[in-house]
């Protein structure tokens, strides 16, 4: 059976979505304000949020060891945890947490909140696919 395009056995060949997908990854950004908090982050990529694939990550590290991406879980025991994608603007989109801030499901299977005061980074990857 034959191989894809852009595998090993295939060398200097371009897999066909290589030039199909953009990306925009904003790096890791210091952040301890997470209570009802706005992030806008700039993809420059003239469309709506629709549009668009959004992974957003968070770490207690500054290079992102330990980093964790966030699926947009809330809470059933505190109302407000969690966090939204909105569309800004045909460039940006708007990241709204929660009024109590958000939570992630630890390695141990517990809920954790991360709140006010509590030192992460953050990373915002955008993509977006040209069909």
């Amino acid at each position: 059976m034959a191989k894809p395009e852009g595998t090993q056995d295939r060398p200097g060949t371009n897999h066909k979505l290589y030039n199909m997908i953009k990306k925009y990854d904003t790096g890791w950004i210091y952040g301890n304000v997470w209570q009802a908090v706005q992030l806008i982050v700039n993809h420059n990529f003239n469309t709506t949020v629709d549009n668009l694939i959004v992974k957003f990550f968070v770490s207690s590290s500054a290079s992102g060891t330990n980093a964790i991406e966030l699926v947009g879980l809330g809470s059933f025991n505190v109302a407000n945890y969690g966090w939204t994608i909105y569309n800004h603007d045909l460039n940006n989109i708007r990241i709204q947490t929660g009024s109590a801030g958000f939570v992630y499901i630890s390695p141990t299977g517990l809920e954790t909140g991360i709140v006010n005061g509590q030192v992460w980074y953050y990373k915002v990857v955008v993509y977006k696919i040209n069909l």
